[in-house]
């Protein structure tokens, strides 16, 4: 819960959801663990689109959010668009 009043993210806490049942993108991804060096996790990352300004949602394999971010930038998002394409709102 620090992290999210810390990083301000409580602001868009509403938005979760939406992103969850309507992303523009879902992407599968293996990432490494900051906690275990040696361990990979499974993470479907969604991402939502609102004017420019993506909303990126990291759940991992046993359904929990990870992480979400809202990006300033188109550009940010390319860093967690990685992996296998699984979905994409056309």
């Amino acid at each position: 819960m620090d992290k999210v009043v810390g990083k301000e993210r409580y602001g868009f806490f509403d938005e979760v959801q939406n992103v969850f049942n309507n992303p523009d993108e879902v992407w599968a991804v293996f990432k490494g663990s900051k906690s275990r060096k040696d361990k990979e996790e499974f993470f479907n990352t969604y991402i939502k689109y609102y004017y420019d300004k993506p909303v990126v949602l990291l759940v991992n394999q046993a359904g929990r959010v990870d992480s979400f971010y809202k990006l300033d930038s188109l550009e940010q998002c390319e860093q967690f668009r990685l992996g296998v394409l699984k979905n994409r709102k056309r």
